[in-house]
């Protein structure tokens, strides 16, 4: 049986993405699998500022909201 190659920018088997590297912290970790707090389509991956999810160590912080003036900015 064929195994899914984890790094080579095509999601494939039990890997939920595949950002074309092995790098963590970036979205899709050394495992192909996703990080918390980020969305991946394809081989980008991205925080989504406002989901409550901090995506580190892009987001310093992630209260829900898409706004800012309540202790988070809108780019968190």
């Amino acid at each position: 049986m064929c195994e899914p190659d984890c790094g080579d920018g095509i999601e494939a088997g039990s890997e939920e993405c595949d950002d074309n590297d092995l790098d963590d912290d970036d979205g899709c970790d050394s495992s192909c699998l996703l990080e918390h707090g980020y969305t991946c389509v394809g081989v980008v991956c991205s925080n989504t500022c406002g989901d409550g999810l901090i995506a580190y160590p892009i987001e310093v912080c992630d209260d829900g909201t898409p706004g800012g003036g309540d202790g988070c900015s809108a780019t968190c």
